[in-house]
């Protein structure tokens, strides 16, 4: 049996697949919310064999998503 961490890491990978198994987030919001990456969240998606379209939504949350990450690192937000 794993350790808590392993355990909370586990659910929050399986929550994230779920809901974007659903529709309900994105590949990018889903990556965030299981605390991976978004190419780590591809990846796990198609091992879970989840169909998958990259849509220009999603495309445009990434951007969004890396350029805050870029700004906050950057001491720019």
């Amino acid at each position: 049996m794993g350790t808590t961490t392993e355990i909370d890491i586990r659910q929050r990978r399986e929550l994230a697949l779920k809901l974007y198994r659903q529709g309900e987030v994105s590949k990018a919001k889903a990556a965030e919310m299981a605390g991976i990456s978004l190419w780590e969240m591809m990846d796990l998606i198609e091992r879970e064999q989840i169909p998958s379209d990259w849509t220009l939504k999603e495309a445009t949350e990434e951007v969004e998503r890396l350029l805050q990450r870029y700004l906050r690192s950057a001491g720019e937000v």
